[in-house]
């Protein structure tokens, strides 16, 4: 993962490749390709850690989408994430990141 993500106080990535493209894709040369890609990541907060999260507006949902919304009343410690999402939440952390120095830069 981006060594930036690793640097948010409270806040612990980890990413592996678990065979989860590999087992995805049938063709022999994805296959040698996936098997380098990273597909399973989790990321650990601090307990007490505040989290919000926006949900899909389908009335009928996926089980990890319900199961996320039961959750969120409570504090989050880990998101597990598969290679479906891995990278939108990457995408997300270098924000949060980029949001967090936005706002050590205003109360300086």
């Amino acid at each position: 993962m981006n060594q930036l993500l690793l640097n948010i106080k409270g806040v612990s990535c980890a990413a592996i490749n678990a065979g989860i493209k590999h087992a995805q894709n049938s063709s022999a040369n994805s296959k040698i390709e996936d098997a380098e890609k990273l597909d399973l990541s989790i990321v650990s907060f601090v307990p007490e850690t505040t989290t919000a999260a926006v949900f899909t507006q389908n009335v009928f949902c996926a089980a990890p989408v319900v199961v996320a919304k039961n959750h969120l009343n409570n504090h989050v410690r880990a998101l597990v994430i598969n290679s479906a999402t891995l990278m939108r939440v990457q995408v997300l952390l270098v924000a949060i990141k980029g949001w967090i120095m936005l706002i050590k830069c205003v109360r300086w």
